[in-house]
């Protein structure tokens, strides 16, 4: 048997070559990008808070009835603006106030708002007047403020935070006392009281021969509260949430408890306190296993930085006083080092 085989053209050395697609470009989305440029914008000292852009936006707010739209600086020097919906609104249910978006809100967890806001330090956000105006008050408030007052004066937490505020300034100028709550829902109340009453004993003893002016901030005061307040010195500020932190300086004493705002990392990009009474040095909440969200008033490497040139301090509790150290717990006293004014601002 003969079999016959045709001649065929190898084609062994001439393979066909894969067909190469366009480029992927899944990876670099506009939250990528713009992560990366407010880290970069970061690390070469670019603050994310300036005084001026904080009273700029509180001025906006107060005209909130008669202005179309809110200006807002993003940390690249551009600006976006803002809808207002409460224009000229009679009878507004909504109140404006500035939502806070700190440097792990710009560079690791992603905004909830539109790409033109991820590079802005702050917003407009709009809060619900209705439950808050529906809200149960407290049956003579001004008795039970007082009540808690006489707890606070005749406290062993009192006297040991007194020694202790007395014995750090020494020769420390303190000209404006400012306190921050940004949280005082109803069932914070009475520990928001006993933590006045610590703002108004420490102005006592730190004013010398000069009056120093009580400062308050918190977009959730009632009007029944900041008329209590004012009867008790306080001078309000910042009623939209911003333009208290423009009245902070070298010759002031910040207390801060459990804010819901970056209290800590607003003072680090503009003073340098003589005194800050605020909480610990956490960033992520830990109830979030896989992406933990961070906290509120969280640290950041500027206020690890800042942190280096003050001494910390437990807040004083003294264990008999149950429901102060209640309304304490958690808190710590900063107290600025001479030295570190001259590096201030690093």
């Amino acid at each position: 048997m003969v079999w016959f085989v045709p001649h065929t053209r190898s084609t062994s050395n001439h393979k066909t070559m894969p067909q190469t697609l366009g480029p992927l470009d899944y990876g670099c989305t506009d939250w990528r990008i713009s992560s990366q440029k407010a880290a970069d914008l970061y690390s070469s000292g670019t603050k994310l808070w300036t005084k001026e852009d904080l009273q700029d936006i509180e001025q906006q707010l107060r005209q909130a009835y008669t202005m179309e739209r809110f200006s807002v600086r993003r940390i690249d020097g551009s600006i976006v603006q803002i809808t207002n919906p409460m224009f000229q609104v009679q009878n507004p249910i909504w109140k404006p106030h500035v939502k806070y978006q700190e440097y792990w809100q710009l560079v690791k967890a992603q905004p909830h708002g539109p790409i033109e806001t991820y590079l802005c330090s702050y917003i407009v956000d709009w809060t619900n007047l209705t439950a808050r105006n529906f809200r149960e008050l407290i049956a003579q408030p001004t008795q039970v403020f007082e009540e808690k007052d006489l707890l606070w004066q005749n406290s062993k937490s009192c006297n040991q935070l007194t020694t202790l505020v007395k014995e750090l300034l020494g020769r420390n100028t303190v000209k404006k006392h400012n306190s921050w709550d940004e949280n005082s829902e109803i069932k914070h109340v009475m520990g928001c009281m006993i933590q006045h009453s610590m703002a108004l004993t420490i102005a006592q003893h730190c004013s010398g021969n000069e009056t120093v002016p009580l400062l308050a901030q918190d977009p959730e005061y009632t009007e029944l509260a900041k008329e209590l307040l004012t009867e008790k010195k306080f001078k309000i500020v910042g009623p939209y949430g911003a333009g208290g932190f423009a009245e902070i300086d070298e010759e002031s004493i910040v207390i801060s408890p459990f804010a819901a705002a970056p209290v800590k990392q607003i003072i680090a990009d503009l003073a340098r306190p003589v005194i800050i009474i605020s909480t610990g040095f956490e960033v992520f909440n830990s109830n979030e296993l896989l992406h933990r969200k961070p906290l509120a008033d969280a640290e950041s490497p500027r206020t690890k930085q800042m942190w280096l040139g003050y001494d910390a301090y437990s807040l004083p509790s003294h264990s008999d006083d149950v429901e102060i150290c209640s309304a304490l717990n958690g808190l710590h006293l900063y107290c600025r080092r001479e030295q570190s004014l001259d590096s201030q601002g690093a």
